[in-house]
C-alpha cells in the first residue's frame, strides 16, 4: 500500500502477539462474550485472537480495504474460526451501526484498533476517508473554528460506537492514543 494511503486509512496492522494478549486481559476483565465484532478488522489479528480467546462467540469484520478483507477470511479460516466468522467490506463511516450492531446477540465485545489519524493529517496528504464533518460535540465560537476542528479520527469512530451500543449489554476494547482516551 502506498504511504499516503497507508496514513490517510491509519492502515497500521496490530501484531498478532498484542491482539492476543489484549483478548487474554479482556476475557480475564470481561468474562465471555456471545459476539466480537471489529469494526476496521485490517488483515484479522484481533479476530483470530478472538476466535481463540472467546471460543463460543460468533466473529464479524469490517474493513473498507477488499485485499485486507480476503486475508482476514484466510487468516480466520487457517485458524479453524471460518465457521463462526464473516467479514465484509464495509467503509466505517457510511455503515449504519445503529442497525448492524443491533442485529448481533448481547454479550457484545467491540475490539481493535482504529485508525490514529487526524482531520488536518487526512487533508494534508490530500486524502478523503473523513467523516462527514459536523459540529457533532457543539462546540461554540472561536473553539470550532480554530484547534478543536481538528479532530482525531478514531475519538470520532470511537464516540460513534458508544452511541450504538447504548444502553446494551456491551463492551469496547479498542486501542488508542491516550489523548483520545
Amino acid at each position: 500500500m502506498k504511504t499516503n494511503a497507508r496514513i490517510e486509512f491509519g492502515d497500521f496492522q496490530t501484531p498478532p502477539l498484542l491482539a492476543e494478549e489484549i483478548c487474554r486481559l479482556v476475557r480475564a476483565r470481561c468474562g465471555d462474550f456471545s459476539s466480537v465484532i471489529e469494526t476496521t478488522c485490517g488483515r484479522g489479528a484481533f479476530l483470530v485472537a478472538a476466535g481463540t480467546a472467546f471460543p463460543d462467540a460468533r466473529l464479524s469484520g469490517r474493513e473498507i480495504n477488499p485485499v485486507h478483507v480476503e486475508a482476514a477470511r484466510v487468516a480466520l479460516s487457517d485458524a479453524g474460526f471460518d465457521g463462526r466468522a464473516e467479514v465484509s467490506v464495509q467503509d466505517f463511516f457510511s455503515a449504519d451501526w445503529n442497525a448492524e450492531l443491533s442485529a448481533l446477540p448481547d454479550r457484545l465485545l467491540l475490539l481493535g484498533n482504529p485508525p490514529w489519524v487526524t482531520n488536518a493529517g487526512v487533508s494534508a496528504i490530500g486524502g478523503s476517508n473523513l467523516p462527514v464533518k459536523a459540529n457533532f460535540q457543539g462546540m461554540r465560537g472561536l473553539e470550532a473554528r480554530t484547534g478543536k476542528a481538528n479532530f482525531d479520527i478514531s475519538e470520532w469512530m470511537l464516540i460513534r460506537l458508544l452511541e450504538s451500543i447504548r444502553p446494551r449489554a456491551a463492551v469496547l476494547a479498542m486501542l488508542c492514543k491516550t489523548a483520545t482516551a
